[in-house]
């Protein structure tokens, strides 16, 4: 067991400094990652240009150039107030803002590790692989320094909440599911968990009850001081109707599967197949299923039922839910190294059709900077997901630690790989504004170019750019 706990600390640290690569790479815009970055990026450095009385706070793009400025109501600004706060200390390079999401990723690795010891504090293993899964898994190397309104800034206070809700700590963990509602919307629906697990547990009922009205009340205000509006009738109408990202040929009866087919591509893609494999494994054949995982996970499997057309488009938003993965997986592989697994014969074939689902939904060639590198990985996931079946099938009773050591490390392995994989993708944006900064130093005449002028406003904002 020891031995494990050292391949533990050493993988968490590792996952830890895989976060740090290329940290100070222009934004590219390929997907999310890039385009929510470049785009928090503007709403910070214009929340920051833009006086506090005329933008009221409120999170807005295209400051300082000739066409109108363009407001962006939809969340709080409260990570921009906070972004403001740490590039007055740091700077406002690329690697500034990515370390303040850094530091909240490396957060809610502790976080979770913490919360797996006040569900299990007899378990000496336990809080350290919850810790391993959380900072080793795919979507915390690939968004672990995503600055948007919505991740891992949302995730410490809904994991804090957690955690104090575990301790009994019932009006605290209502705080801090206030502190997160404030950081982010979603963070509000932690009031929803803690209540659902006070009825099960039938106490603190009413006081939960009571936070979250005024938790109600805060987000209403925040949403009309937003939106400039004090009409509160209208407000409420325009919020519930407005249809969000939801269009008219979307609906009917295949919606329910395509969110359902979504949801576990989205999770194949974030841990990768093996880690979602035996997660789900766990929650349904196996002794994962606890408070902990629904308090660390809870937030983010209501977003999704009640918001799942935003998850479906971002991917990036189930951080809020991947805890609870987390915190199962690490349960697997306790069980499996302190022999409390037998695998029957409805087992194995419960694991392997899992392990099929999550390897067939993976969603090969989304990280395209190389496609030779990212088949190369993909395959490397899928044998390491098999190759675990394979000793299963071989031995359902008993399992040595150092094989299982090899499948985490495998597991990393193939996670960081395909995160550098698409970190490597080339710059075109930054190194074309910087072109065209030195052409019009050289001419004194604007710079004309093909491109599309919303792709490139971040780093060309202060430039003479004609875009045709």
């Amino acid at each position: 067991m020891r031995q494990l706990k050292w391949v533990c600390g050493i993988l968490i640290a590792l996952g830890i400094l895989g976060k740090f690569y290329r940290i100070d790479d222009p934004w590219k815009r390929a997907d999310h990652y890039n385009y929510g970055g470049a785009l928090t990026t503007e709403y910070a450095e214009c929340l920051k240009r833009t006086p506090l009385a005329e933008s009221k706070g409120i999170p807005h793009e295209r400051c300082g150039m000739k066409e109108p400025v363009r407001y962006y109501p939809n969340h709080p600004p409260t990570i921009l107030f906070a972004l403001w706060a740490w590039t007055s200390v740091f700077g406002n390079a690329e690697w500034a803002y990515r370390l303040f999401i850094l530091l909240f990723s490396t957060i809610n690795i502790g976080l979770v590790g913490l919360i797996a010891r006040r569900a299990r504090p007899e378990s000496e293993l336990f809080p350290w692989l919850a810790a391993t899964m959380q900072a080793i898994f795919l979507g915390g190397l690939y968004f672990g320094t995503h600055p948007d309104f919505i991740g891992e800034f949302t995730v410490t206070f809904t994991l804090l909440s957690a955690y104090l809700a575990l301790g009994n700590r019932t009006l605290s963990a209502c705080a801090l599911a206030l502190v997160a509602g404030i950081t982010a919307w979603p963070g509000y629906l932690m009031f929803g968990v803690l209540w659902l697990r006070a009825a099960f547990l039938r106490r603190d009922r009413v006081l939960i009850f009571v936070c979250g009205a005024v938790a109600f009340n805060v987000a209403l205000a925040t949403m009309m001081w937003l939106h400039q509006t004090f009409d509160v009738v209208a407000f409420l109408k325009m919020k519930l109707l407005a249809p969000g990202y939801v269009k008219p040929d979307n609906g009917g009866w295949l919606e329910p599967v395509h969110f359902v087919r979504n949801f576990f591509t989205t999770q194949s893609r974030l841990l990768g197949p093996l880690l979602s494999a035996v997660a789900f494994f766990e929650l349904i054949r196996g002794k994962g299923r606890s408070q902990a995982v629904w308090l660390a996970g809870g937030t983010g499997f209501l977003y999704a039922l009640i918001g799942h057309e935003y998850v479906m488009v971002h991917g990036f938003l189930y951080l809020l839910f991947t805890p609870a993965l987390a915190l199962l997986a690490a349960r697997f592989f306790e069980r499996w190294a302190t022999n409390e697994i037998t695998f029957s014969r409805i087992d194995f074939r419960w694991l392997a059709g899992l392990i099929v689902l999550q390897a067939a939904l993976y969603p090969y060639g989304i990280y395209k900077t190389n496609t030779i590198h990212d088949a190369l990985t993909s395959v490397a996931l899928i044998l390491t997901a098999l190759g675990l079946l394979w000793v299963v099938k071989r031995n359902p009773q008993s399992v040595s630690m150092n094989v299982i050591a090899i499948f985490l490390v495998l597991a990393f392995a193939a996670n960081l790989s395909q995160m550098m994989n698409y970190r490597n993708e080339p710059d075109t944006e930054r190194s074309f504004c910087e072109q065209a900064k030195a052409e019009y130093e050289r001419t004194g005449q604007p710079v004309h170019t093909k491109f599309s002028r919303t792709k490139f406003y971040l780093y060309c904002r202060d430039l003479p750019v004609i875009y045709e």
